[in-house]
């Protein structure tokens, strides 16, 4: 078990139940980093450097995923061993796993037997290096070879933000900057959503980096990094020429609404800061970044939304709900302080389903959201649903017995209002024995 969780994130995917066949001395010298056993078990006859374990894994490949320099260079001087023989699960290469771990020693050690041409000399940036079996006698490492989740070196160098490994691979020329492996994502983007601003800085220096390339949900770097709360990367992203922070995803968020609706209220002040971006950008489903912040409470992040006059504090989304109509639901009371000071925010308007804000609030308990709404003189406690079913009757059906006493203490309110089957606040609280509620709409009468 130490052996598998030994290849980090990718451990779960390896059949743990798998017996140790083809695990040899070699391998556990490779493991621990034990150089003078390694060279005596390398210099026993038949003795073969390049098998691979139970995991598919050479020895190479194990002194490259524990970062086992000493070992690593005395199997690299092996005539026998491939360095670019891929393992068998992950179908990745020593140099992808020294890359992914970050074991800059090693990856020098690999990175010394790339090679482009047949001569030894670079190619043009973004070339594959060419097919041949030895150069100068040695065989070649390609430095874009994918793995089976079609991530090369650098990609999982980026991902996990090794610094080092990732300038030590843009120094060759032939790496590619800004491969996409099976999801679509590429370096920058990882990068920009773990927040590596780092390796960030590192990959927007190459002209080869596009940093509106999106994955294959539509997510950009920038998006990506907005999600993630990166201030850092955010700015960063946004003092690169000709960056368009409104674009929006397959789900047509933008960077913004990602920003907002994950509570980053430093990254929403940085966006904002931008005239180009438009705060009230509704996504696929017509909600707005304040509708996203609304809903997840983020008090910061509204009243930051709202103090931009191009805001649409009121704006429905494809049910018709505001962003006062979540406030209410979730039970956010600040947000739902903040909306109710805007003088052009309707505190009675309702959704698809004729459920209102006060609604929302009554159904679920919201008792302090409830008294917010009642204090607006404008606000229509007997307003119902599609069903005729009020504030009050779903307070009393469900035995809501604060919120039936704050709505009792509105004159304005009908006791007696019934839904379209013709059931009461009573009848309802007595058939489901609120006895409570029952006492309190009794008491109105």
């Amino acid at each position: 078990m130490d052996l598998i969780l030994r290849t980090g994130r990718y451990s779960r995917d390896i059949p743990i139940d798998s017996p140790l066949i083809g695990f040899t001395g070699l391998h556990c010298a490779s493991v621990f980093g034990i150089t003078e056993i390694a060279a005596a078990l390398m210099g026993l006859p038949n003795s073969d450097p390049d098998k691979k374990d139970f995991l598919g894994i050479t020895p190479l490949i194990w002194a490259a995923i524990c970062g086992q320099e000493g070992v690593a260079k005395l199997l690299l001087e092996r005539q026998s061993v491939n360095p670019d023989k891929p393992d068998g699960y992950f179908r990745r290469t020593a140099l992808s796993w020294a890359a992914g771990k970050g074991h800059v020693g090693v990856l020098r050690l690999l990175l010394g037997r790339v090679f482009s041409r047949p001569d030894g000399t670079g190619g043009r940036r973004g070339m594959i290096p060419q097919v041949v079996n030895m150069v100068r006698g040695k065989k070649r490492i390609n430095p874009n070879r994918p793995d089976k989740y079609g991530q090369t070196p650098i990609l999982l160098a980026a991902a996990e933000g090794h610094e080092e490994a990732v300038r030590l691979l843009l120094e060759r020329r032939d790496v590619r900057a800004d491969p996409a492996d099976g999801y679509g994502r590429t370096p920058l983007l990882y990068a920009c959503g773990k927040g590596h601003s780092g390796v960030v800085k590192l990959l927007l220096e190459r002209q080869d980096v596009n940093i509106h390339r999106a994955d294959k949900n539509g997510q950009t770097p920038l998006m990506s990094a907005a999600e993630g709360g990166s201030t850092r990367v955010v700015g960063l992203l946004l003092g690169q020429k000709g960056i368009n922070p409104n674009m929006p995803g397959n789900g047509g968020q933008t960077a913004l609404s990602w920003a907002a609706e994950n509570g980053h209220d430093g990254v929403v002040k940085l966006l904002l800061g931008r005239e180009e971006v438009n705060p009230s950008t509704p996504d696929s489903s017509d909600r707005t970044p304040l509708s996203r912040a609304a809903e997840k409470g983020h008090d910061r992040i509204v009243k930051l939304l709202l103090e931009r006059q191009d805001a649409s504090p009121d704006a429905p989304d494809n049910g018709d709900r505001t962003p006062l109509s979540w406030a209410a639901e979730k039970g956010h009371n600040g947000v739902v302080k903040l909306l109710l000071e805007k003088g052009d925010v309707n505190p009675n308007m309702p959704n698809d389903d004729g459920r209102t804000p006060l609604w929302f609030a009554a159904v679920n308990r919201r008792s302090r959201v409830v008294e917010l709404l009642l204090e607006r003189k404008d606000v229509n406690p007997n307003m119902p649903d599609d069903r005729g079913q009020t504030p009050l009757l779903l307070a009393a059906m469900h035995g809501h017995d604060v919120v039936v006493k704050l709505l009792l203490e509105r004159n304005d309110v009908n006791p007696d209002m019934r839904n379209k089957k013709g059931m009461a606040p009573l009848s309802v609280a007595s058939k489901n024995r609120h006895h409570s509620v029952v006492k309190l709409l009794q008491a109105r009468k």
